[in-house]
């Protein structure tokens, strides 16, 4: 059976006030098995920073991660559904960087965060068919949000 995720793009960055191989950790938590690109960047004040980006058109990951958010976050998500999809179909949405780094999956409401991008499969590629498929995705039958390591 298909995926109702097309793809998925995770992107994090790493301030010269965390260590990068703990930034890292955190992503292979929640995303075993995605391969990350690292890029150099330098801050407004000329200060060091890291960007982590992954890429993948293996919807599985996407259910996952979804799979892995406790109930409240998926209803959380749910109910911000339409403020969350832009104008493509794609779902934004930010995890937590040290619930993950703790072996945890939780959505980060402000400040520092993985922020993650997910393309529904959604035929034709509408706003509203992809709430649709999104909203799905999203069902509350029961709580599965569990540590992933």
């Amino acid at each position: 059976m298909r995926s109702p995720i097309r793809s998925l793009r995770v992107r994090v960055f790493c301030h010269a006030t965390e260590v990068p191989e703990r930034v890292e950790a955190a992503l292979r938590t929640l995303f075993p098995n995605l391969p990350f690109r690292m890029t150099r960047l330098e801050g407004h004040h000329g200060q060091r920073l890291l960007a982590f980006e992954g890429r993948s058109q293996d919807g599985t990951l996407g259910e996952r991660l979804l799979a892995l958010l406790p109930t409240a976050d998926r209803a959380r998500l749910r109910a911000e559904l339409s403020e969350r999809t832009d104008e493509e179909g794609v779902f934004h949405f930010r995890l937590d960087k040290q619930e993950a780094f703790k072996g945890l999956c939780a959505l980060r409401h402000h400040g520092d965060a993985i922020d993650v991008q997910l393309l529904p499969a959604a035929y034709p590629r509408t706003r509203e068919v992809a709430l649709d498929v999104l909203g799905r995705c999203l069902g509350l039958n029961e709580d599965r949000g569990v540590r992933v390591a």
